[in-house]
Formats: structure tokens, sequence, C-alpha cells
């Protein structure tokens, strides 16, 4: 037998133990592999989503410290100008690693190469079906969401250029009692060719109103960049919650009939060994589904 699954089944007292092989057609030896790649794969994207969100939480942490050190602190002569680089450096830390595991976040959920084919993409290993309902919600949330096609943009450009963070501002409005921190990206900062490849589709009446400030606020642009891959996982979730369940189904709640198992079942496949089917780890992934399922968007609640 090339394809087979193999029982470990207790005998007697429980002092032994004998081994027995259920033998598979190709057909199924392949859809044991496809409900397992699907499983797998639904896991990793829970745990890059959680990396990210953590990221996420990590920076808005630093950002509130910064802002009460710019607050509180007596900000004059060559102390003030140490504490502020060392709080852009740990903001720059932050902020990159957002970029970064977000672009891998979305590269794993769809990449596609200059022609426009699909060359990598854990939706096509869950469920091929549902690929182009989601391309269209990538595409809307691009279209809808200005901060984060900005942030998409702009990570390119701290890929290869510059760091994102170079601005701590605190604006101070005595007669209100009130001050606004931001972290400003200045436009004139930028050649000529960076911020045409930076404003390159985004919706012009977004784009105008960048260049008539001069800056943008990238403290926003986050804010932006975050919701829009929670809008793109909450869409994954849904349109691959059949394919997931049907194959947490199909290898769970596998019934053999060779009585008490002493271990899980070993699924082999020419011979080699794939994977057994304890699938406990799983649950992982269930409690990350549930526990990174709510965040209020900044168009519900006001941020600085």
């Amino acid at each position: 037998m090339k394809n087979y699954i193999e029982y470990y089944i207790q005998e007697g007292d429980g002092q032994g133990y004998s081994i027995k092989a259920e033998e598979l057609t190709i057909d199924e030896a392949v859809e044991y592999q496809k409900k397992y790649k699907a499983l797998s794969r639904k896991f990793e994207i829970e745990n890059i989503f959680d990396v990210f969100i953590e990221e996420f939480k990590r920076f808005k942490i630093l950002l509130t410290e910064a802002q009460f050190s710019q607050e509180m602190d007596n900000h004059s002569g060559p102390s003030a100008n140490i504490e502020d680089h060392r709080t852009r450096t740990k903001l720059n830390v932050s902020y990159l690693g957002i970029l970064n595991t977000g672009k891998l976040l979305l590269d794993r959920l769809y990449y596609e190469n200059k022609e426009g084919n699909s060359i990598s993409s854990i939706i096509k290993e869950i469920d091929e079906s549902v690929l182009a309902a989601f391309k269209k919600v990538r595409d809307r949330v691009f279209v809808d969401n200005n901060f984060y096609a900005f942030a998409c943009k702009y990570r390119n450009l701290c890929q290869h250029k510059l760091l994102p963070i170079n601005l701590l501002i605190l604006y101070e409005n005595l007669n209100k009692k009130r001050s606004k921190f931001s972290i400003p990206l200045e436009l004139n900062s930028l050649g000529s060719k960076d911020r045409r490849d930076l404003f390159s589709k985004l919706n012009t009446d977004f784009k105008e109103s960048i260049k008539r400030e001069g800056q943008i606020d990238l403290n926003h642009v986050i804010d932006g960049y975050f919701e829009g891959i929670f809008d793109l996982i909450i869409s994954l979730r849904k349109l691959v919650k059949e394919a997931i369940s049907e194959a947490e189904n199909y290898l769970t709640n596998k019934d053999d009939n060779f009585g008490r198992q002493l271990k899980a079942p070993v699924l082999y496949i020419n011979e080699k060994e794939e994977f057994n089917f304890n699938f406990e780890w799983f649950e992982v992934a269930h409690f990350l589904e549930k526990k990174n399922s709510t965040y209020l968007k900044s168009s519900v609640v006001t941020r600085a």
C-alpha cells in the first residue's frame, strides 16, 4: 500500500497495541491533503493577523506615552532633542512592524504578478471558489478607505527609501487648554517621483486635500491601514467559513471500526507520513478568531 491511514489500536489490558492500516485511493488521499491544508492555512492567517493586531496596539501605547511626555516634560535644550530621538526610534520600529506585518498578511491572502495572475493565495488553498468575491472586497477597500490606500503606497516608500516617522509635533492651544499631538509626513521632504508614486491611483478629492495641507498625519494613516486589513480579514472569515467547517468535520469526525485508539491515526501518502489526525492545535485558530473580532472604527469613535 502506498496511500493509507495507520491506526494504533490498544489491546487487552492496555499493555500492548497493534497497528492496522486502511488503504486509500488516490482521490481519497488527495482529499485528506486538501482538507488538512485548508485548516493549516486558516491557522496561518489568523496567527499573522494576531501579530498584526498586537503590533498596532503596541504602537498606540507608544504614541500615548510620547504625547504625555511632550505635554509634561520641559522640552528645551539638548536633552529634549535626545528624548525626541528616542521616541522617534521606538515609534519607527513599531510603525515599520505594522506596515511590514500588514504586507505579509496581504501577500499571503492574495498576491498577483504584473500580468494579474495569482501566484500565491491562501484563499485558493482554502476555497478557490470564493477568490473572485474576495478580490472584489479587496478592490472596494482600496477605493473606499483612502488612508489604507495611502498606507499601501507609503509602505513601499518606507521599504526602500526612508524611515516612516521623522517629526513629532505638539500643538498647544492655551486659551482652550487643549493639545494636539501629531506625527506628520511633510510632502515637501519627498522627491517629485516619490510624490507621484505615493499619489497614484488615490481618490482625487483625498489627494487634493493632502496637497493643499502639504502634509498628512501618519497616525491617521496607520488607523486606516489597520481598518482596511481588519475589514479584509472579517470578509475572509465569512467567505471561507463553510469550507473550514467542512474540512474540520471531515478530519475530526473520522469514524473507524478498529476499536480503541492508543493515539491519533496517521496519514501516509506514497508511504511518507503526511500528518496525524490530532487537531487540538486548531482550537488556537478558533481562539484567535474570537479574540480578534471586534474593533471600533475611526468613523465611530474620535481618536487623537
